[in-house]
This record gives C-alpha cells, sequence and structure tokens, in this order.
C-alpha cells in the first residue's frame, strides 16, 4: 500500500450486476489455497453444477450456491457461501498450489496476482476500480475489512495535536484500529453522536451532527456506511460534501480526511466511488459481492495516498 502516480482511467464503469456476474474473474485473480472439508450429502457437488446456469431466475441463481435447500439464508453480512465460479476457481489454485507450488506460482504469476486472461477482466484491481469508476492505480488489495482499516489508520498522518472524531455506532474494527494507532501516536480520538431515535431521524439532521462535532483539529471523520447491527445507512455523499467545503479553508496539512467503512454498503449499493466523497473506501469482497474468503481492497482519493506512510510492502507488479 503507498502512493502511486499512475491516474490511468479504469475504463467503462460497471454496474452492481455486472460485478456479480464477474465475480468468477475477480475469484481467479483473488483466489489463495485453503482447506478443504466434507460436504453433507445433501448438497450438490460442484461436478452437479450447470456450466450455463440461467442467471435471469432466481431458482437460477440460487442453484449456483451449494447451501442446504431446508434452510433460508441470510448470511451474506456475515460470510457468503461461495457460487459455483468462485468454489471452482479456489479449487483449480488449490490443486495446482498443492501438485506444483513453484512452478504454479511463477507459471500463474501475472494471473493470479494480476492479469487474468485475454478475455476476461485484465486486471483484478482494475476489476473493482471499474466497479467503483476509479483509476486502478488508487486500488490497493487486502484480505479484509478489518486489515484495510489497521493498515490505513496505522499509516495515516495525524499529528499528535490533531484527532480522529468517529461517527456514532462505528464499528470496533474501525474503532480498534483508531485506539491502536492512537496510543502509538498520541493523537486523540472523539465520538460523534448522531442517531437519538432511528425512527424519525433524517439524512439531514445525521449530516448537520456530524459536521457540528468538527472541530479545529479534526484532521480525520472516521465513518460506516451501513451499520451492521441497525441496517443505518448514513447518508456519507452528503457528509462528504459538507467536509470537502470545509477543507477548501483548511492547509494541506490540517485538511480532513473522510475515511468509510464501507463493508456493509459495497457489492450492495449501486455507487461509484466518487458518489460517496471520501478519501478512502474500505471493504472486504467475502460478504455481500460473493468473492472468495480472505479478499478486500482500499480504494483512495486522488491525492489520499500522499497523507499514508505504508506499513506493508506491495509484492503488485503493477506499482
Amino acid at each position: 500500500m503507498g502512493k502511486v502516480d499512475d491516474e490511468s482511467p479504469a475504463g467503462p464503469k460497471c454496474t452492481r450486476r455486472q460485478a456479480l456476474l464477474g465475480t468468477a474473474a475477480l475469484a481467479a485473480a483473488f483466489a489463495v489455497p485453503g482447506c478443504s472439508s466434507a460436504r453433507s450429502a445433501r448438497v450438490r457437488s460442484a461436478t452437479d453444477a450447470n456450466p450455463n446456469p440461467d442467471l435471469s431466475s432466481w431458482e437460477g441463481v440460487r442453484a449456483e450456491f451449494d447451501v442446504d435447500p431446508d434452510l433460508i439464508h441470510m448470511a451474506a453480512m456475515l460470510l457468503s457461501s461461495h457460487p459455483r465460479p468462485v468454489r471452482e476457481a479456489i479449487e483449480a489454485h488449490r490443486r495446482g498450489l498443492d501438485d506444483n507450488p513453484v512452478d504454479y506460482l511463477f507459471e500463474h504469476w501475472a494471473r493470479s496476482e494480476e492479469r487474468l486472461d485475454d478475455d476476461a477482466e485484465q486486471w483484478a484491481m482494475e476489476a473493482a476500480a471499474r466497479y467503483l469508476d476509479v483509476p486502478a492505480a488508487r486500488i490497493a488489495l487486502t484480505h479484509n475489512t478489518t486489515t484495510g482499516l489497521a493498515m490505513v489508520y496505522n499509516g495515516i498522518d495525524i499529528r499528535p495535536d490533531q484527532e480522529v472524531l468517529s461517527a456514532h455506532w462505528n464499528h470496533w474494527a474501525s474503532e480498534g484500529s483508531i485506539q491502536y494507532a492512537a496510543e502509538k501516536r498520541g493523537f486523540s480520538r472523539r465520538r460523534a453522536h448522531l442517531v437519538d431515535d432511528l425512527q424519525t431521524i433524517t439524512a439531514d439532521e445525521l449530516t448537520d451532527r456530524l459536521v457540528d462535532h468538527i472541530a479545529p483539529e479534526t484532521r480525520v471523520v472516521a465513518s460506516t456506511w451501513v451499520h451492521s447491527d441497525t441496517g443505518l445507512r448514513l447518508p456519507v455523499g452528503a457528509m462528504g460534501r459538507r467536509i470537502e467545503e470545509i477543507n477548501q479553508a483548511r492547509a494541506a496539512e490540517d485538511r480532513i480526511l473522510f475515511v468509510v467503512d464501507a463493508v456493509h454498503g459495497f457489492g450492495v449499493e449501486d455507487a461509484t466511488f466518487a458518489d460517496l466523497h471520501c478519501d478512502f473506501l474500505i471493504a472486504g469482497c467475502h460478504k455481500w459481492l460473493f468473492g472468495p474468503r480472505g479478499t478486500g481492497l482500499i480504494a483512495a482519493g486522488a491525492d489520499a495516498w500522499q497523507h499514508v506512510t505504508p506499513t506493508i510492502p506491495t509484492f503488485s507488479m503493477s506499482i
């Protein structure tokens, strides 16, 4: 993770539906070796799957998942079941790496890390970039939302005389990352109370309350897009626009950086990065996007990476 200079466009934006249909391509890029377990006898095997499924119907979509047919599955907020293309891609990589790790790694380095094939998505980061409508150079691949949050908050430039302002009910993945960074570097942290009554709160009230909490020492505003415990969707786009207005009167070193935990909006809401008016969007891909377990990303604004010191060196050949 670090500053990059390539601002070339990622190509035509893809919709949420196209992103989901392209999960097999993303799986081939993100897949990592994993362990397998015995399947229940009532669950069909991957070899029984229809290679040309009809995804125009709910029955066709549901048939792509090896879920227990006797249950109603609503687990995507925790960990999604892998659809057939993702299962097959993971299994193919697992077999290749188990059979001949070194040769398989070097033969497939470009495909597993970046390029998939001539007919599918060109790059894993480009696939994500097209969905968010940003240049691929602004995307960093991670293992999950928590790792992405920790990398950003551990590396973001915050002086001891500055603070992180957290929006109401942020997940512990955000708050814990902020707490650990604050303990190491000496900046302060503060909570913004935004909600009294979920039944009556409005988007304008949420935005106004957040802005009212911003102080001259506020360096980072940390917000969740969709709360995992209540389902409340925060108007992060409107919040981001107000933060941009405040930043017009601030020096670069005092500029407010808006960081969004987007895991429960990514793959659900059909929004671009620009729609959210944030500096960093962080999300896992193994929930609502149905990607392989252990995948995630960070998307950053045009000049956001310059405010972060990298923590983990990259092996990506595109950087």
